[in-house]
């Protein structure tokens, strides 16, 4: 049994409708160079079954503390179904493009079950007249919520979900599963122990916090970096309906860092948020609704330790970055862009990565409940 983060939980009570909080991401798959030409579904299920130990998020579900008096537990699902998670499904006719976008839309668009592990999976067949991919090939669809999984974290259990040759390597004997059996008074008794600790860790943050004021008022003064409050209110602020629609842009990876090296200093980030900015740039002037001022956008930061590299969950923080919008030259965009992050980058390094870790601890479950629905409403 282990307690989620506070930032995880920050995920958690920002689920609502509409407003689902997991993370996916869509992988196509040549089977060519398995043995006979294809892969089958079972030999997906097999392959998965033989390395769920690798990862908890596998197989944790939620156990929440009655009257959210602390933050919920990751405990092990005793009924847990691996052909639950995993499922295999086929493009309808014509098996192009537009097919495979709307079913990910619609699929991504579903919440996930909140009393199961935080996941699904699904095999997509049928890709037959998709420009550019080999025949035969299919698509796997990957939700995880993100209380269970950050953009580290999954980089993580990818590799365990995947081998780099056509022979599947075998992860060796597979440990027995041990589940605890958890009742209301023993997260009750927790939470009671946790939140007598609660003062200690505040008067910890507020310790951390005095250091980090002091070095952002000096950086502000020998002008290391500036403040990105004036934000533009575009359309993409506000309510949004339960429905999605996905699609992607295909990108070279040498055509980015070609990008990248125009400027000196420039990071292959700084290329992405230039081109990103563009395409913004463009869509809102279609629309007639183009802000006299840059747009802004945050960015995460892994904070991780060398320690806690294996750790699940999320370990963030956030640093907010000018997208530099309001200039139409790319690589002179680009050139403010790269000065924004290194600017951007000195701020988030004054306050202190883990500044937005330790709020989020110190706060009761139920007041971050409160907090996130009242800023996302």
């Amino acid at each position: 049994m282990e307690q989620l983060s506070g930032q995880d939980v920050m995920f958690l009570s920002a689920e609502m409708k509409g407003l689902p909080q997991h993370i996916g991401g869509l992988s196509i798959y040549d089977q060519s160079t398995a043995e006979g030409g294809i892969v089958r579904f079972k030999q997906i299920l097999s392959m998965l079954e033989s390395r769920v130990h690798l990862s908890p998020i596998f197989t944790r579900k939620l156990a929440h503390v009655p009257m959210k008096l602390d933050r919920p537990y990751w405990v092990e699902d005793e009924h847990f179904d691996m052909e639950y998670h995993v499922r295999h499904i086929s493009l309808p006719a014509p098996g192009d493009w537009r097919q495979l976008c709307i079913l990910v839309s619609r699929i991504h668009a579903r919440p996930l079950d909140m009393n199961k592990p935080l996941w699904e999976m699904y095999i997509i067949e049928g890709l037959d007249n998709i420009e550019g991919l080999p025949k035969n090939c299919f698509a796997m669809l990957l939700k995880a919520h993100h209380a269970a999984m950050d953009g580290a974290t999954g980089a993580m259990m990818f590799p365990i979900m995947h081998d780099l040759s056509p022979e599947v390597q075998q992860p060796g004997d597979i440990p027995p599963r041990i589940v605890e059996k958890t009742s209301d008074w023993q997260l009750l008794t927790k939470a009671y122990v946790n939140n007598l600790k609660r003062p200690r860790r505040f008067l910890k943050l507020a310790a951390n916090a005095l250091p980090a004021y002091r070095r952002i008022r000096q950086g502000r003064k020998k002008g290391n970096f500036r403040s990105l409050d004036d934000k533009q209110k575009t359309r993409f602020q506000g309510r949004i309906s339960n429905y999605r629609v996905v699609d992607s842009v295909k990108f070279s990876f040498e055509d980015v860092r070609s990008i990248k090296n125009t400027v000196p200093g420039a990071t292959i980030n700084d290329a992405m948020l230039t081109i990103v900015s563009g395409a913004m740039r463009k869509y809102l002037e279609a629309k007639q609704e183009m802000p006299e001022k840059t747009l802004v956008t945050g960015c995460p930061i892994d904070v991780r330790s060398d320690e806690e590299r294996s750790a699940g969950g999320n370990m963030v923080g956030f640093m907010t970055v000018s997208l530099c919008s309001d200039i139409l030259d790319p690589k002179a965009r680009l050139e403010a862009i790269s000065a924004e992050s290194k600017q951007s980058k000195s701020y988030a390094e004054a306050m202190g990565p883990r500044i937005a870790m330790d709020v989020t601890d110190v706060l009761p479950g139920g007041m971050m409940a409160l907090a996130m629905r009242a800023a996302v409403s």
